[in-house]
């Protein structure tokens, strides 16, 4: 779409990923996951009690 090499942009764009883990957002990535997860977990229970009901 915008004629970008494809693969210059993953690499580009998995080198931003490394480094903004590396340099302190394992933290946040820890986090979101977490919250993630929540989310995940409630939507399953929620789907289990409604199909008991």
């Amino acid at each position: 779409m915008l004629d970008w090499n494809i693969n210059l942009t993953t690499i580009f764009i998995g080198t931003l990923v490394m480094i903004y883990t590396v340099s302190g957002g394992t933290k946040a990535v820890s986090m979101t996951q977490k919250y993630q997860l929540t989310i995940i977990m409630t939507g399953m229970i929620i789907s289990r009690v409604n199909g008991l009901l």
